[in-house]
């Protein structure tokens, strides 16, 4: 059983971000504080010898002296006799010169007083807006951890609800819920096909295995007599059963990522037309007729020839079976440029509009109702999609207006 992400699990997180706010801004502001005070030791520092004597013995008696300070700074300054400065100051006066600093004009201490203010007020703030954003973080957070947990148990209809944004303003959390709530619908269309499919293929495999035990126990009570007619039906279930294996093999290699292509220079004019005049027939015996048209006499593209005669024989063979009697099944191989075109068209009633999308799925049947006689097994048509996209080509279908259904099959030459 998955483990389940908890409220207080998650709200750490949001006292991890607070906390690193606040080391931030402290930081910050610690690293400014000892700035101000190396340049304030520098400056003192630069100061003349005499000057800087005075100056701390004056500071020494002030920080001494109890009681309260005066509102000022008084100091005086001996200037030595015969001293003259540089042009353009006067020469400066022998006579001692009392300078006064009133307190309220010392800039270093009112900024630092201002800074120690700020930084205060810059660290509740920032926890303020630190807790209010990673709580709004954490709420979409929880909610997808759970929906994830529940994914993992089996639920795979759980949804997360996508967060309110404006449009063209989604950020990663709307992207983050909208990419989760895909992800679990893919699961949940993936896992309705795999039961959908192993139901399929139960079905497939019983029936003609039922058949044939069925007529293998009549003969061996001799209620049917053992002639031809019998071997030969006991022959088209062999076939039909083994026909079935074959495909469900073809498509699970294909799955796997292991069906290996014979690739070669393949002329698929010629191959078009062996394939239907080895399918005449079989078309024949259905009284429907088979024309083939090229563009070209010869069309060369890469491929394996074998895997695409399957493609061309489940065409064909997908077209007589819905073309009715005296019908007609038209084969165009056509080249634009690099791209090839095969297209099988044929005369029948076409394919029901809800079934278009699905025509190309396995086991599917656009008339539930159809025996396997006129409905195949449903995997004819997969395996030419399978196949045709393995050549890195594609296939899709259409219904032409008054002539039937019509299946394209592209492919880069």
């Amino acid at each position: 059983m998955a483990r389940k992400l908890s409220r207080p699990s998650i709200y750490s997180i949001a006292g991890r971000l607070s906390l690193m706010t606040l080391a931030v801004v402290l930081l910050t502001n610690l690293i400014t504080v000892g700035f101000m005070q190396y340049q304030s030791w520098q400056r003192f520092e630069n100061l003349p010898p005499n000057l800087k004597q005075v100056l701390q013995q004056r500071w020494e008696q002030d920080t001494a002296r109890p009681g309260p300070q005066p509102a000022y700074k008084e100091f005086t300054v001996q200037m030595a006799p015969n001293v003259t400065t540089l042009q353009p100051f006067p020469p400066l006066p022998e006579q001692p010169r009392t300078i006064r600093i009133p307190r309220g004009l010392r800039l270093r201490d009112d900024l630092q007083n201002s800074l120690l203010v700020s930084t205060l007020l810059g660290c509740l703030i920032g926890a303020a807006l630190s807790v209010f954003f990673s709580r709004r973080l954490a709420r979409p957070l929880e909610s997808i951890s759970h929906a994830a947990a529940r994914v993992s148990e089996g639920d795979l209809s759980t949804r997360v609800d996508l967060p309110a944004a404006p449009a063209g303003r989604e950020d990663e959390l709307y992207f983050l819920t909208q990419h989760f709530n895909m992800m679990a619908e893919t699961l949940q269309r993936q896992e309705q096909e795999r039961k959908n499919m192993i139901a399929d293929i139960a079905h497939e495999l019983r029936t003609p295995i039922a058949v044939m035990k069925a007529k293998l126990d009549a003969l061996e009570d001799g209620i049917v007599p053992l002639d031809q007619h019998s071997v030969q039906r006991l022959q088209a279930q062999t076939n039909l059963l083994s026909r079935l294996v074959d495909d469900l093999r073809t498509l699970s290699l294909a799955d796997a990522g292991k069906l290996e292509l014979s690739t070669q220079v393949v002329d698929i004019a010629a191959l078009v037309e062996n394939v239907v005049s080895e399918y005449q027939a079989v078309a024949a015996r259905e009284k429907v007729q088979v024309q083939v048209e090229t563009s070209e006499e010869t069309i060369l593209i890469p491929g394996d020839p074998d895997r695409l005669a399957q493609v061309i024989n489940n065409l064909l063979e997908n077209a007589v079976r819905y073309t009715p009697p005296q019908g007609r099944i038209d084969v165009h191989v056509s080249r634009k440029n690099d791209l090839v075109t095969l297209k099988v068209q044929d005369t029948g009633h076409g394919i029901p509009e809800h079934a278009l999308p699905h025509i190309f799925e396995r086991f599917y049947r656009a008339d539930g109702s159809r025996t396997r006689v006129t409905g195949g097994t449903g995997l004819g048509l997969a395996i030419v999609r399978t196949l045709t996209e393995l050549h890195g080509g594609r296939v899709h279908a259409w219904n032409q207006q008054g002539s039937g259904a019509v299946f394209q099959v592209e492919l880069r030459g």
